[in-house]
Order: C-alpha cells, then sequence, then structure tokens
C-alpha cells in the first residue's frame, strides 16, 4: 500500500519521544527505500535496546542508592567508618560480623521444596528429643510447608512425595534417626484422604 511509510512516519511523531527517535533511527540504519515492514522490525528491536538501556540505568541507580543507604545505617551503627571513596570495617563491625558468620553456621537449613502429589497417603511421624527443639520446630514448619496435614502433635499426614532434598536436610540436622516415614498404598480408614 502506497503511503505505509508516510503513515509509520506520522504515528512515530505522534507518539512518544522515544518512538520517533526510535524510528528515525532506525530509517536512517535501513537506509533510502527501505520497506515498511524492515522499518517497522527495526524500529521494534531499537526500542527494546532502548528500554533495556534504561531499565539496566534505572536499576543500577536503585542499587547504587541502597548500597548508600546501607552503608549509612552501617555506620550509624558503628560497624564501619566512612572516609570519602573508601569504606572500612571497625572493631565492633568485626565483632558483628563474626556472630553473623557463626548464626549462618548453624542456621536452619531453607525449606522450600518442590514436593509432587502421590497417590498414595504418606505419614510421617516422629519423636525429638527435647535439647533439639530448634529442629523439631524446623521439622514441623517443613512438613506443613511441604503440603502435609498435621493430625496429632508429631503425626503428619498427606497425599505428597517426600523429595531427597528434604531427606538430606533430615540427615545433615541428625535428626533423620527420630523420623519415621510410611507410604500407604491401599486406603482402609484413610480413603478420605484428599
Amino acid at each position: 500500500m502506497k503511503g505505509r511509510v508516510t503513515l509509520m512516519v506520522l504515528n512515530a511523531l505522534g507518539e512518544s519521544a522515544m518512538g520517533s527517535v526510535a524510528f528515525f533511527e532506525a530509517a536512517l540504519r535501513s537506509g533510502y527505500g527501505a520497506s515498511a515492514p524492515k522499518l517497522h522490525k527495526k524500529t521494534d528491536k531499537i526500542l527494546a535496546r532502548n528500554e533495556k538501556i534504561i531499565s539496566d540505568f534505572l536499576i543500577t541507580r536503585q542499587l547504587k542508592r541502597n548500597f548508600s543507604k546501607l552503608v549509612y545505617q552501617l555506620e550509624k551503627d558503628g560497624l564501619v567508618n566512612k572516609r570519602d571513596t573508601s569504606v572500612k570495617i571497625t572493631k565492633k563491625g568485626m565483632t558483628r560480623r563474626g556472630q553473623l558468620e557463626m548464626r549462618l553456621k548453624t542456621a536452619m537449613p531453607d525449606h522450600t521444596y518442590n514436593s509432587a502429589p502421590s497417590e498414595s497417603v504418606t505419614i510421617i511421624t516422629y519423636d525429638i528429643p527435647e535439647k533439639m527443639r530448634r529442629e523439631r520446630n524446623w521439622l514441623r514448619e517443613a512438613l506443613a510447608i511441604l503440603g502435609l496435614t498435621m493430625v496429632h502433635r508429631s503425626v503428619f499426614v498427606g497425599k505428597k512425595k517426600i523429595p531427597k532434598s528434604f531427606l538430606d536436610n533430615l540427615k545433615a540436622l541428625r535428626i533423620l534417626e527420630y523420623v519415621h516415614i510410611f507410604e500407604v498404598s491401599k486406603a482402609g480408614s484413610l480413603k478420605n484422604m484428599r
């Protein structure tokens, strides 16, 4: 259709300044006599590139702002000293760093699991000693996140497959010997389980 390129120019001028700039850059790069589809495709490519540049710039700016806020807070807490362009950790900061590293070493594993549905019913029971209360609380949270339902204080039931990563975490926490996992394939009185 005659006039498609003219229409594209008018549309580009009628839209945002970014679109106009992208269109004219595309027109200059494509050369005289380029077809409308070629100009359209090149304009879209340039717009996408420009959006990425702007997005990267905004993200970088936000990261710098967040870093500045973090350094300000650390300085306010007495954990670092800031001089011009350098930041140095203080004695108090070294102590806090050691505490945080220790906490990280003794932290409970993350319980984000991909648990698939199962046709059979899984029953998990446990009897973890009182001195391992933290591990027991972790286990309860993990079982709930897996999608199992508590039917008694130390019994969970559900139609879920237990992922290997969950078993690895039980082993790492040294509570595997206190946890018993059963899979029931015949319904019996559990036939109403969802």
